[in-house]
């Protein structure tokens, strides 16, 4: 995931993230669908990421960032932790979010296989 450093189709910067996805499949599509599905899907497309590959385009979706959320590893919290507690705090950050994931999933019946 990538902060834009501008606004981008009338949204500021900071309420935007940029997500690479490793490849075009039925996942990537549903997951296009849910973002539309909650009003948090902006745009997709094709574009180089130097981090990712050199020369090669991969596939990106832009998506409203939560307000009021920061990213865990920009936070003063993580980064003023030990290595032991940041680990703890991407571990339970993934339960949270893999918790709250399934529950929106279920309620919103949008699950695909």
């Amino acid at each position: 995931m990538y902060l834009l450093a501008k606004e981008y189709k009338n949204h500021p910067a900071d309420t935007l993230i940029l997500k690479a996805l490793a490849t075009d499949s039925d996942v990537t599509f549903g997951e296009v669908k849910a973002l539309e599905h909650i009003h948090e899907y902006v745009d997709s497309g094709i574009m180089l990421i130097p981090e990712i590959s050199k020369d090669i385009k991969v596939r990106v979706i832009v998506m409203l960032r939560k307000v009021g959320h920061e990213v865990l590893v920009k936070s003063e919290g993580y980064k003023n932790a030990n290595a032991d507690d940041k680990k703890k705090m991407k571990e339970d950050g993934l339960k949270m979010m893999c918790k709250k994931v399934a529950s929106f999933v279920v309620n919103e019946e949008i699950f695909h296989s």
